[in-house]
């Protein structure tokens, strides 16, 4: 490292590690002046916003210099900001629909990031690892959640585990890519393979996620987690199930035409480049409504609309402006949401539990289930993969922003909440501490890049 490149290192940990001290220590001091400013004001929710998009940039700017991903940082800031941000607390409603809005545009972009046509030629892996071991993941986990707090002798509710195991099933190719950026893979669809699976099991997740809270929340009551997931193999739950994926990939086909016949229309039109921005915001929130009203999945569809348009070459500046825009701006904003509403103590009063599940999670539960799913795909005739890959894919499984928006959205209106809080938190800081420094060298070892 040279000493222009170890300067500006040290100087970003000490600008951000400064300015976190300063905001958490001044907003303890003054909590009651505070209070009364923000009850007092009209334009409380853009106050609070434009505090988010700052915070958004400052961390942005200055995070990539250092070890420590961005997301990280997000979530530290967001607990020292919760004087501030408890405010939203009291209104759960804005709170769920500004994550739904992000997580929509979070996902239309994970689809714009994938190769249609790459995408089809591997369909049958990234689907194994993205659906299968999604629910996979998720039953995992709610077992060994049940088997730690039984060791420990702490009651938790059935449903508080079988909800958090659902929640964290999914992985984050936000928080992959980067780590991947710095390597030259010696097989290109193995960077491939985790990008897409990655971005299609986050609306797994979600789907998931919600089969269960209706689990939950209807007449089914049971001591043991599991059972919730054996209630979806109901033919009601199935059907709704297979449903909301219709609907949700009709509504995402239909987003995808909208898109392709405007960039067709500007092409041959010679339109000039930039006045159609607002369409790339405007069909993944109609499309997501859209599953909504009909009720399949808005999320799924906002996906597919991504994954199907191809970013043609007149309107791939729009493109990543709009992937800027989310990657700078919009997830920041998800962890710093997520900061704000876990109260240290409960961090504390789960870090044993927490820390434990995290690291079953992250060397045992996520590196089996990619075995059992992609396993036999390398005794497959003509396979590419083999035991290297599967090895390597089991350490880049990072879970990230789609959990993170769940946890903020679901957690708020549970009364087991402090459970969601604390194991969500734990899992996710400490996937995106270890696995990200681990790629490269994991990459290396096992002689899948340089």
């Amino acid at each position: 490292m040279s000493s222009e490149k170890r300067g500006k290192f040290f100087l970003s940990y000490l600008i951000l590690a400064g300015g976190l001290f300063f905001v958490a220590i001044f907003l303890r001091i003054f909590p009651q002046e505070i209070n009364q400013f923000l009850a007092s004001s009209h334009r409380i929710f853009y106050s609070l916003l434009a505090i988010l998009f700052f915070f958004s940039f400052f961390i942005n700017r200055l995070a990539p210099a250092t070890k420590i991903p961005a997301f990280v940082w997000s979530i530290f800031f967001g607990i020292a900001l919760q004087p501030v941000l408890a405010v939203l607390e009291k209104s759960g409603s804005v709170i769920t629909l500004t994550i739904e809005l992000i997580a929509a545009y979070i996902l239309f972009g994970g689809g714009v990031e994938i190769s249609f046509r790459y995408f089809k030629k591997w369909v049958g892996v990234i689907a194994s690892l993205s659906f299968i071991g999604t629910i996979l993941t998720a039953l995992f986990f709610a077992v060994s959640l049940s088997w730690i707090f039984n060791k420990l002798n702490i009651f938790v509710p059935a449903a508080a585990i079988a909800l958090v195991s659902a929640i964290l099933s999914s992985t984050d190719p936000a928080a992959i890519i980067p780590s991947l950026e710095q390597l030259k893979f010696k097989r290109p669809y193995l960077k491939l393979i985790a990008v897409s699976e990655s971005a299609t099991n986050d609306v797994v997740g979600v789907i998931l996620t919600r089969f269960i809270l209706i689990a939950i929340t209807g007449a089914v009551i049971t001591q043991k987690p599991i059972q919730y997931f054996f209630s979806l193999a109901q033919q009601g739950t199935v059907f709704s199930f297979f449903r909301e994926i219709v609907i949700g990939l009709i509504c995402g086909f239909l987003g995808f035409l909208a898109l392709h016949y405007w960039a067709k229309h500007s092409k041959q039109k010679e339109i000039q480049e930039g006045t159609d921005t607002a369409l790339y915001f405007s069909v993944p929130l109609g499309v997501f409504a859209l599953g909504g009203i009909f009720g399949g999945s808005g999320f799924l569809g906002t996906f597919l609309t991504g994954l199907f348009f191809e970013a043609e070459t007149h309107t791939k500046k729009i493109v990543d402006f709009f992937e800027n825009f989310v990657q700078a701006f919009g997830k920041p904003i998800i962890f710093l949401l997520l900061g704000s509403i876990v109260p240290l103590e409960v961090l504390f009063k789960t870090s044993l539990i927490g820390i434990s599940a995290a690291f079953i999670f992250i060397f045992i539960i996520r590196p089996l289930v990619v075995f059992i799913t992609l396993g036999p795909w390398i005794f497959q005739k003509n396979s590419k993969l083999n035991f290297a890959d599967l090895l390597f894919l089991s350490f880049i499984r990072e879970t990230g922003v789609i959990p993170a928006a769940l946890i903020v959205m679901i957690g708020t209106t549970l009364p087991y909440a402090d459970y969601l809080f604390g194991i969500g938190m734990w899992v996710i800081l400490l996937t995106l501490l270890i696995e990200p420094p681990l790629t490269p060298y994991i990459a290396k070892k096992l002689a899948v890049a340089v």
